[in-house]
């Protein structure tokens, strides 16, 4: 009975002290259990927070690169508008030098015009001065014919000028000799008869003053003799008036001075 007893305590003893282990390790176990649970959420909380960080951190890291690029863009926007503004300046600088010279040039151009315009109005000055006195000599010019031109029988014939002389040659006697022709700008009767009657002829017929009687013979010193058998209205004094043929004959002899005597 005693060792069934001491068994039974043993047994009953044994049992209780498993049961005790038993709890033991069970709650041993539930609360590495409830620890592990809870190190297990503690780690998922620091890992969503380790991932929300470096999310912001590359977030920030991107949007540093964003604006380093954008100020770099910017940078370059502004280092091309101020390299376009240097270059616009230099040709409006260049297009200002482009613009003084022109306008110097212009202005060099308007004082050559105005020169230039000056020497022609002096030149049309000087021309209208000398048409003046070409129109004067001209007048002097048709007066001198007036007054030296030759009448014979009437008619009229313009003579070239020169300065007769009037000193004598030894026997010669200086005369202002002039030519005629039987035309009607010589003579107002083209019949070719002298105012003696006889008919000119050149080589032999002369005009000359009434001192001189009609038939006279002249010589004229290196032209031949002559024979006085015309008259003429301009023939006065030491005048003689020599025929030929042609007008153009008379005009070549023109006026001029020649030395004569009397033969007779």
């Amino acid at each position: 009975m005693k060792k069934n007893f001491k068994n039974l305590l043993k047994n009953l003893l044994g049992r209780k002290s498993r049961k005790v282990k038993k709890a033991k390790v069970y709650n041993r176990k539930n609360n590495l259990r409830k620890k592990s649970i809870n190190h297990g959420k503690h780690s998922k909380k620091l890992r969503w927070d380790r991932i929300i960080v470096l999310l912001c951190i590359i977030g920030l890291i991107i949007s540093f690169i964003s604006l380093h690029n954008e100020n770099n863009n910017k940078k370059n926007t502004i280092t091309y508008y101020n390299n376009q503004t240097e270059e616009l300046n230099n040709e409006l600088d260049n297009t200002k030098t482009k613009l003084e010279e022109t306008t110097n040039q212009l202005n060099d151009t308007n004082t050559k015009l105005t020169e230039t315009t000056n020497q022609l109005n002096d030149a049309n000055t000087k021309i209208t001065e000398l048409e003046g006195t070409i129109e004067n000599l001209n007048s002097e010019i048709t007066e001198l014919k007036k007054k030296t031109s030759t009448t014979s029988r009437g008619g009229t014939i313009s003579r070239n000028t020169a300065t007769p002389s009037t000193e004598n040659d030894g026997t010669y006697i200086a005369f202002e000799a002039t030519g005629y022709c039987p035309c009607a700008k010589c003579c107002d009767v083209q019949t070719g008869i002298t105012a003696s009657g006889t008919r000119a002829t050149a080589g032999r017929t002369v005009a000359m003053s009434k001192n001189y009687a009609f038939g006279t013979n002249i010589e004229i010193k290196g032209m031949g003799t002559y024979v006085v058998e015309d008259r003429g209205g301009a023939i006065q004094g030491n005048r003689i008036d020599i025929y030929f043929d042609s007008h153009q004959e008379a005009l070549n002899f023109g006026r001029r001075t020649v030395y004569l005597k009397v033969l007779n």
